[in-house]
Order: structure tokens, then sequence, then C-alpha cells
């Protein structure tokens, strides 16, 4: 077994091997690390200079406007007002009715903040969202205009390099697309402000808009052609990103391709350039392909045409000037030749002679990428080599430390364990708790897997990590093992009872039990302690001067100063069942009683006064299962209704015993109920096998599982048959069948459960000599009862006559 501080002193040795192997693997490197930061460090140069332009063209943008409005017209501006010029202008009370029409239509979701374009089809407004604060792009359409296709396409995107559409709003007019705010400036004004950028910053935005176009063109079941790709229709972001904008006539490839409506004919592949093109840009069709070729109008659309859209850009960005069929050779003056040669051929005038997927287009630029990676990723493992080799250098010095430290440490702590005793049925377990001390006092849990493990009988029980599993029926003795140190636990392993009920039993050590009153000759026989004799000990109350009142085979006995009295109550048809001490008063919860024909039972109150009837109900109809009392002076109680057919947790004023109110309906079995020191109630339910809560008008489960009984201790425990149960010092103490559990509740959440007192079982001699808590057999009774002491716990025996005292 492999110890802490032994695999510290193996960390510490491998760390010290692989700074040496790292220290020989930078001095390999060194030469051709400094070739390589000689190369790049002019690609940084550029880049700096474009993100200072980027830097400035956004403050400027921003300083020219109040809030941006500038920036985002030239950013979001819709093929409506740069393409299409004959559209009718209104006049100023038509304009002012219809933003009248638009802020009444967004008010309920949206603030306008400004008109950042209007025409007479359509409008892009600035917005705010009312809940949210934030900001957002709102493009009015109009019905008439029959461009609602981009509402549809924007649905289907979800992709980092473009708009996402997040609110659609129909009217009877038109329809308004709520698409996110992009901040940032439109490529056409960088590339303005700075012509001809360098091959990586071509590169790496080559890339970003073909994956954007391999993204678009795989859509399933039909791919999206955007058709209109130019630098004012990119926007570029503060991160370097590239945001493809305005799908204003972008079609699905299914959809009849020949019918778009608008063209720039600045970047319009060939094949878009169907019909007559307007006198006024004859001469830029001209400078760009000389005589178009006549069979352009059979070419398809398709993302080929989209391709050479996108090389027309990639060119711009290099020259800093579109392409013409004069400047062609111009592109080598400003990038490599492999860089050249993927650009011309996204622009080939033929479909067939371009790159015929932006899959294809993609390999041929990561191809040409891969020379630069080969050198990020030297001088990115030259970084890592350094900074590895100086954490395996400290991680060498810490362990080396750190692991004679431990060592120390671990050679003087001290281990201790609970429970130090188990009882578990055969094929069951029971958690074990290890701590283990240090010099400075602190408590920290133990793997128990950390230990080697001997029986004193084998084949009985084993260890497994923190839980022992019973194997076979008999007594064993674990002893457990860590460097110089040793624990023990003694385990019997049983037959589940009934053969079915698993038990899980946790004892601690050391605490014994004996008789603290009482004789098998069971009389009613009072004196002195030692010398009096019980019949059937049952209920029992402790007062807080230390006089205990039980119920002992139908009468009142009183133990107080070492002395037994008997108490008859008159009249003597009076049968005590429960007996309670509350605020200088005995209370006595009788068995029924016959008058006239009827059976009755009662809650007499007694004090040195005499007795008075608190409480008298007909027996055919309700029984009184158990009572408690809180802090403000009334009586709790839990009333079994049988003409109801329900179970009640009920209140009794003591001062009016007309005063009864119902707090809620209890499950069908609850039997016994007690109070913590902040007023909860708990209450137990031997039929169901669980402890529950009411606190403030809500009744919960804290511990057990319906129908699910069993002696089971530990973190998650479970219960029998809970009878009894009584509150005292932090912890719930609950007679389970014949054993006595304490169930520790913090903050009224249980926490965990052992057993006090008693081995789980059917049977049961009438033995009453001394024995260890795990030993003794203590009946089951739905009589006997308990009280919790400050150094002990007595507990009523009624079918040996006694009273029992745990130590």
């Amino acid at each position: 077994m492999f110890y802490p501080d032994t695999i510290l002193f193996i960390v510490a040795g491998i760390s010290f091997v692989i700074v040496l192997l790292l220290m020989v693997f930078l001095l390999l490197t060194k030469k051709r690390g400094q070739i390589y930061r000689t190369i790049l460090k002019q690609d940084t140069q550029t880049l700096d200079a474009l993100s200072s332009t980027l830097k400035m063209s956004l403050i400027s943008s921003r300083s020219s406007t109040n809030d941006s409005t500038e920036l985002l017209k030239r950013a979001n501006t819709s093929i409506m007002g740069s393409e299409l010029d004959d559209t009718e202008p209104m006049n100023s009370s038509m304009k002012t009715a219809i933003r009248d029409i638009h802020h009444d239509t967004l008010s309920e979701k949206y603030e306008i903040i400004k008109e950042i374009q209007g025409g007479a089809m359509s409008t892009i407004f600035l917005a705010r969202n009312n809940k949210l604060g934030n900001l957002w792009i709102i493009k009015y359409i109009d019905a008439k205009l029959g461009f609602l296709a981009e509402e549809e396409i924007l649905k289907l995107l979800n992709h980092i390099s473009l708009p996402k559409i997040v609110d659609i709003i129909h009217t009877e007019h038109g329809v308004y697309l709520v698409e996110s705010y992009i901040e940032g400036i439109p490529l056409n004004s960088l590339l303005n402000e700075q012509p001809g950028l360098s091959q990586s910053i071509v590169l790496e935005w080559a890339e970003q808009l073909a994956q954007v176009l391999s993204y678009l063109h795989s859509l399933e079941p039909h791919s999206i052609l955007h058709l209109d790709l130019k630098p004012s229709n990119i926007m570029l972001t503060h991160n370097n990103r590239l945001v493809v904008i305005d799908f204003g006539i972008s079609k699905r490839q299914n959809e009849k391709l020949t019918d778009v409506i608008a063209v720039t004919y600045t970047y319009a592949a060939p094949e878009q350039l169907r019909d007559k093109i307007p006198e006024k840009h004859i001469k830029l069709i001209n400078e760009r392909f000389g005589v178009l070729p006549e069979e352009r109008t059979k070419w398809k659309l398709d993302a080929r045409t989209d391709i050479y859209s996108l090389g027309v850009i990639l060119f711009e960005m290099a020259v800093g000037s579109i392409p013409t069929i004069n400047n062609l050779e111009k592109l080598y003056q400003y990038v490599s030749e492999e860089m050249a040669f993927i650009v011309l051929k996204c622009i080939a005038v033929d479909p067939k002679d371009r790159f015929q997927s932006a899959e294809e287009l993609l390999i041929a630029l990561n191809t040409l990428k891969s020379s630069r990676v080969k050198m990020d990723r030297t001088l990115l493992y030259r970084k890592i080599a350094m900074a590895g080799a100086i954490v395996a250098f400290l991680l060498s010095g810490s362990s080396l430390a750190s692991g004679a430290y431990i060592h120390q440490q671990e050679r003087s702590a001290l281990l201790s364990m609970d429970p130090a005793v188990v009882i578990v049925s055969r094929q069951q377990s029971a958690e074990i708790k290890i701590d283990k001390r240090s010099l400075n006092g602190k408590v920290t849990p133990f793997d128990g897997s950390q230990m080697r493990w001997s029986a004193s009988h084998d084949n009985v029980a084993q260890v497994e990590g923190n839980k022992v599993f019973g194997l076979n029926v008999g007594d064993t003795e674990l002893n457990g093992s860590y460097r110089n140190k040793s624990i023990h636990v003694k385990v019997k392993v049983v037959e589940p009872m009934n053969g079915m009920v698993e038990i899980s039993q946790r004892f601690q050590l050391g605490r014994t039990i004996g008789v603290w009153a009482g004789s098998l000759e069971r009389e009613h026989h009072d004196g002195p302690l030692p010398e009096a004799d019980f019949v059937s000990p049952e209920s029992m109350s402790v007062t807080e001067d230390g006089t205990i009142y039980l119920c002992d085979s139908g009468i009142i006995r009183e133990i107080k100063e070492g002395v037994v009295e008997s108490i008859e109550l008159d009249p003597d048809f009076l049968v005590p069942h429960l007996v309670k001490y509350y605020q200088d008063n005995l209370y006595i919860l009788t068995d029924p009683w016959e008058e006239d024909g009827e059976k009755y039972y009662g809650i007499i109150r007694m004090n040195d006064e005499g007795a008075e009837g608190l409480l008298i109900a007909e027996a055919a109809y309700t029984a009184i299962e158990d009572f408690a009392f809180t802090r403000e002076g009334q009586m709790i109680f839990i009333d079994r209704n049988a003409g109801m057919e329900q179970v009640y947790l009920k209140t009794l004023n003591l001062e009016n015993s007309e005063d009864i109110r119902t707090l809620c309906v209890l499950p069908d079995g609850t039997s016994a109920l007690t109070l913590d020191d902040q007023g909860a109630v708990y209450l137990a339910n031997p039929i169901l096998g669980t402890i529950q809560m009411y606190k403030e008008g809500k009744l919960s489960n804290i511990a057990g599982l319906e129908n699910q009984k069993a002696f089971i201790d530990g973190d998650a425990p479970l219960f029998y048959e809970p009878q009894r149960i009584h509150y005292s010092s932090g912890a719930l103490y609950i007679w389970d069948f014949n054993v006595l559990r304490k169930l520790s509740i913090e903050n009224n959440v249980a926490l965990n459960c052992i057993t006090v007192a008693g081995e789980a079982s059917p049977e049961f001699n009438m033995d009453i000599s001394p024995a260890k808590a795990e030993d003794i057999v203590l009946p089951n009774s739905k009589l006997m009862d308990f009280a919790v002491l400050d150094n002990s716990i007595l507990i009523t025996d009624p079918k040996r006559g006694i009273v029992w005292e745990m130590e």
C-alpha cells in the first residue's frame, strides 16, 4: 500500500526527471525558436496596427453619434435602402403616422430609442428590451414588399458569426424582426481606413467567412445561399470576429433562384447578372469582366456564387480595391503565390473553375495555415516546456517537503472509530466512521480503505472502505492497521429478523445496562427503592427535581428521594395509561371505563389540591394516542377519530378545556410525539416506520422511509416500529420495537442514528443480569417507556416487571 508521503516522494523524483528532459528540449530548439519569433513578429505588428485602427474607428463612430445609431445604421442598412432607389418618398405626415404605429406595436416589449433607417417599405430601429434593458436591432418589413423570406431564414440560423433572431412580431401591415445587436464596425469602413491587410489577417478572416458559408450551404433539408456577400454586410467585432448580416435577398436551395430581386454589382458573380444591366452599372461590369459570357444565363446559382463574392472581398482586403480584368496580377505583390492562387480560384468567371464548395475552400485555407501553425506550435511548445520545467521543479521541491512533513504528521497522528460495536444481519452493511486526530488537535475523516484489515474469525464479516459487511452468522473482531496505529471493531452477524428485516446497528463502546428497580417477583411493594417491586412498569415521567412517576398495572407509582409510594386514583375504576408531569401538575390519560352502558376515557389533572377531569370523551369514537405540552402552556395530542377514520394533531387550552383546535391531519398509525426546545413537534409512526416533524403549519418526513421497515443506523436510518419518542439535548430517543435508538438533530434536520441499547430480536428471556448495552435483548412491548436523565437512561420493562438503567 502506498501512503500519501510515499506517493509525494515518488512525485518528487518523477518531477525532477521531467525537469531534466524539458531542459534538454529547450536547448535543442533554442535556435529554431529565435528564427520563428522573427518571422511572426512582422504579422504581430500588422495585427497591432489593425487593432488600433479598429479601436479608433469605434471611438470615432461613437463620438460622432451620441448613442451609436450612425454606426448601427452603417452596420444594419438593408438592401432596401442601398439597392432599390425607385421607392416613392413619403410626406412628413405619413412618416409620423407610421412611426406612431411602430411605437404602439412595439411598446409592450421594446422601447424604440431611435430610427436608424426609414423608407417607404421598411424601417430599422435601435430598441431596448423593457424587461432586460439590453439593446436589439428591430427591422420592420412591409408585407407588400414580399421579402418575408428573411424571417424564415433567420429562424434557422445558429452560428457565432451570424445574427440571431430573438423575436418576431407579426401585424397586418408587415413583420418586425428582432435581431441581436452586434457592436463593431462594418468591414467596408475598416477597408476604407486601412486598405491592404497582411496575409495573416486575410487568411484568418477568409477562414471565418468560409466557415459561415459552409454552415449555410450544409443546412438541412435545404441549404441557404446568401447571394449578397459584401463588406457592408459584414461586421467586425471587438474580438476580431466577422459576423455576416442582412439576409434580405437570401434564398433556400429549394426556392426559385432566378427570382433574385436585386444584386450588388460590385461583388455579384457573373451568374447573378441575368437581366439587362442598368446603364449606370455597365461601366463597372465592363471593368470587372470585360465581355460577359452568354452562357452565364444558364449557370445555376449555388454555393459557388457565394464563394465568388467571398473571393472579391478577399482580393479587396489584400490589395485595397476590387478585382478587375486589369489588376489581377497586382495580387501577387501583397500575398504569397499560394494565397493568390486561392483568391483567384474563388473569382474564376466560370463556376466550374472555382472551388466547388466551402469545405473545399476551407481545406485549401487550412493547408496554407499549416506553415504558420507549425511555427506557432513550436514556440508554444517551448513556452509550455519552460513553464513545465518551472512547475516541475517547484513540484519536485514542494512534494519532497510535503512528503517529509506528512510522514512526520502521520507517524504521530491518532485514529479513533465510531461505532466500536456493530450488529449487522447477513448480507447487510453498517457504516463505520474513522477519525484521525493530528498533533494540532484537528480531526479529519479517514478512509478505511487505506487500512490493512484482519479478523479474529474469518468469513464472518469484512470491511470495504468505511462499511462493514456481514457474511455469515457469528462473532468476530476486525482489526485495522495503518502505519504504527491500529483500531478495532467488534462485529456480530445475525440472521435478518423474521427472515426479512435487515439489521445494521451501531453502538458506542462501554455502555452497560442493569436493573435499577424491581425484581421478578412482580408485586406492588412500596418502600425504599432497593426493596420495592413493580408488576408492570409502563409509562414514565420525570419532574425537574428528579421525582419519577410511572404507571404500574393500574396504579400510579411515585419514586421520590429513593422511596416508592403507590398512588391510587379515585374513583378506582380509573386505570392510568399514560402519565406526564408539567408545571406542578400530573396529567394522566386513562384506559376506557364503562358508565351507563357507554365507554369513556379521560385526561385527569392532579396536584396537591386534588384531581379534576380535564378532558372526557367517548371511547367508541375517539382515542388519544399520546400527548405533550408546548411552551405556550397548551397540551398537544394525537387524536385518533374512528368515526372520521382520520388521525389528527390537536391542541387543548389548559385554561379552557373547551378550546380544542386541529393543527393538521396525520398519517394513519401515528401514535407518539415529543417537542424540542423550539416548539417543533416530532411524531413516530410504527405502521409506516417513519419519523415526521410538524413545524409552522407544515408536516414533513425527517427520517425513515414509508413501508421500508428495518433496523438501519447511520446517516440514512430506517426504522422498524418506532413506538415511543422523547427529545433531549439535540437528539430524538426512539423506542423501536425492542431497541432504544438515538437520532441526532440539528436545525430540525436528522443527521445520524445509533442504537443506545438492545439487540434487534423478536425473542427474549427473563434474565435480568447486568449486560453490555449491545448484548441485552429487551422485550417488544408497546407499553414500554423510558426517561433520559443527565447521566443515564431509565427503561421500563412491563414483561419482566423491572426498570432498567443504562449508563
